[in-house]
């Protein structure tokens, strides 16, 4: 028989931009990676795939990666909340990003002798703080 091929689905889940939104770009952010549809404001210059960028997703203030420009039906396919792309990554971002590393690293190896300190039957295998400070995330 012929070959399957998957097509992304055509009917959009948000709204186009309006007057106060330029484009939406895809974007990966969190431990877990996940990508997500994202409305940047309008006055933001044009972001190529690798820009860093801070996003606000449904769980907060988050560091994200650009991947691409979003195209119609993107959000259905990935099944994922839409949200906002607040700016692309600055100098004070990127030093607040690297703290934010090192306090993971400390909270990680803590996390790791208590569970062991307290026999918990649990392995933690990563954290993470969001970019806007409302969480701190074990896995």
């Amino acid at each position: 028989g012929r070959p399957r091929t998957m097509t992304a689905p055509m009917t959009p889940t948000a709204a186009p931009p309006t007057a106060a939104e330029g484009a939406r770009y895809l974007a990966r952010h969190g431990a877990m990676r996940v990508v997500g549809e994202f409305a940047a404001p309008a006055h933001l210059a044009p972001l190529r795939r690798g820009d860093a960028a801070v996003l606000r997703t449904e769980r907060g203030v988050e560091w994200g990666e650009v991947l691409a420009a979003s195209a119609p039906g993107a959000a259905a396919a990935l099944g994922a909340a839409p949200g906002q792309l607040l700016r692309a990554a600055t100098v004070e971002d990127r030093a607040r990003l690297a703290m934010l590393d090192q306090l993971r690293a400390k909270e990680l190896a803590a996390a790791e002798r208590l569970v062991a300190q307290h026999r918990l039957p649990m392995q933690v295998v990563e954290a993470e703080h969001l970019f806007g400070g409302e969480r701190f995330v074990f896995y």
